[in-house]
């Protein structure tokens, strides 16, 4: 009896585990990628200092001119957006996420400048036209 109520208590989890992604992708259908168009960006915003996201918006706009097919889509995701947030493990105010195929390949969080933002995405984003 005690070993099937272990092997029930280790089940769950594991269960709870695998059906993350599942689950994030349904209740966010913008991070389903079937068509392999391109990444998403994430950018979460804490909706209190806009000042602060200014860059990072100029940032994506800059990198959507320059790398046409680069980015599927850009979302904003707001503070409340907890699953989303706890999925992603974002714990500073804005952060950008490149996702591709549900795994992070960039990620810019906090106060930073233009030139910074566009370097990371630049440096760290292979830029190949899909």
């Amino acid at each position: 009896m005690k070993s099937i109520l272990l092997f029930a208590v280790l089940l769950v989890p594991l269960i709870n585990s695998c059906s993350n992604g599942g689950d994030i992708q349904a209740e966010y259908p913008f991070l389903d990628q079937e068509d392999d168009e391109g990444a998403i960006a994430l950018l979460f915003s804490d909706e209190t200092d806009y000042d602060q996201e200014n860059d990072y918006y100029d940032a994506l706009i800059t990198m959507q001119q320059q790398h046409p097919g680069m980015l599927e889509k850009v979302e904003i995701v707001s503070k409340q957006q907890n699953m989303l947030i706890d999925h992603f493990d974002v714990s500073s105010y804005p952060s950008l996420l490149i996702i591709d195929d549900m795994e992070e390949q960039v990620r810019v969080s906090g106060e930073n400048d233009f030139s910074y933002i566009v370097r990371e995405l630049e440096s760290e984003f292979p830029l190949v036209k899909r």
